[in-house]
């Protein structure tokens, strides 16, 4: 799932770009791993067996990475 976050966040909106993404050394570290990412066949896989409660879990997870990444929390700035 990491991988097909990173990418999107880089623009590369298509399955077929992660064909040659897959094997990149700078996205595999991005990503922390050290070998061959997913190719573009189980990433859609993995896209098409999403269901709402996937979905609800992985905002879950992204929203308790976001909130670990602050010490205390931020300050509102409001005009």
């Amino acid at each position: 799932m990491r991988q097909r976050v990173f990418a999107a966040a880089l623009g590369y909106e298509d399955l077929n770009d992660h064909q040659a993404l897959r094997g990149d050394v700078a996205f595999q570290t991005a990503v922390s791993r050290d070998h061959t990412l997913a190719s573009a066949s189980t990433l859609c896989r993995l896209e098409q067996r999403a269901d709402p409660g996937f979905a609800w879990a992985a905002h879950e997870v992204l929203v308790e990475q976001f909130i670990a990444n602050f010490d205390t929390a931020p300050q509102l700035h409001t005009q």
